[in-house]
């Protein structure tokens, strides 16, 4: 039996045991065997976790699974804030529930850690050194399998061939710097913050060099350039919502 075929008969047994023994798991949790002990619960509770984790395993590609890894960091660092503001102590067990409006207003959370500086103008002011690391990871993150690329999701082949394309908030301009080599004549405005641009502005190979210029551009100033046939904002609308008219 082949490896490919081998993974394909686990992933159909692991289903079919995850399908016949969830629903059961959940009802005995409810109690609709109170004569079943509390070990014998655990027992089964634990297959069905055991084989879902290794269920999402054998369904997760590679590139995929070592990302999840790399940002698992980032429950712990969630885990520590809970316990170091108590904020599962005002969480009531059961089916009440807790805003995040309350638990902001309980806590008694400094409003300095919030209000001070957002993470990217610490980035870019007080650890220029980690906000340029965290362009490159960014860049990184859309020249891998990790993202659709944004050319797949926006038609760009149908603009005209000389279209200014203005990259809000493009960081190393990984997204310009790949669509200006699949579309010659296309010429592309990277802004960002000084100290991102400045790192960046090297890394840009000669054969389109000439259609890329780099701006500093606070996204929250007006816009320096004017009817352009593109603004492009990727992964910054969710940082900028509209309750603060971010582009007005």
């Amino acid at each position: 039996m082949s490896h490919k075929n081998g993974t394909s008969d686990r992933i159909k047994a692991l289903s079919l045991f995850i399908a016949q023994n969830a629903t059961q798991v959940s009802e005995l949790q409810l109690g609709s065997k109170p004569d079943l002990t509390s070990g014998e619960l655990e027992k089964m509770t634990q297959a069905v976790s055991d084989a879902c984790r290794e269920l999402e395993a054998l369904l997760t590609e590679p590139h995929e699974w070592l990302a999840q890894v790399a940002w698992g960091y980032m429950d712990s660092v969630a885990l520590s804030i809970v316990l170091e503001m108590n904020i599962h102590r005002h969480i009531q067990a059961g089916d009440s529930q807790t805003s995040l409006a309350q638990l902001a207003d309980i806590t008694g959370g400094s409003i300095d850690l919030i209000t001070d500086k957002t993470l990217y103008d610490y980035y870019h002011t007080v650890d220029q050194k980690r906000g340029r690391r965290f362009a490159d990871a960014m860049a990184g993150h859309y020249n891998t399998p990790l993202d659709e690329p944004i050319e797949t999701i926006f038609p760009f082949s149908t603009l005209n061939r000389n279209s200014l394309v203005v990259d809000v908030g493009g960081g190393n301009g990984q997204h310009s710097l790949r669509l200006a080599a699949k579309f010659p004549g296309m010429r592309f405005v990277v802004q960002d913050h000084t100290s991102v641009i400045q790192s960046a502005q090297g890394t840009v190979p000669a054969a389109i060099a000439g259609r890329i210029q780099w701006q500093l551009q606070d996204m929250y100033s007006p816009q320096q350039v004017k009817g352009a046939d593109i603004y492009l904002l990727s992964h910054v609308l969710m940082d900028n919502t509209n309750e603060y008219e971010t582009f007005r």
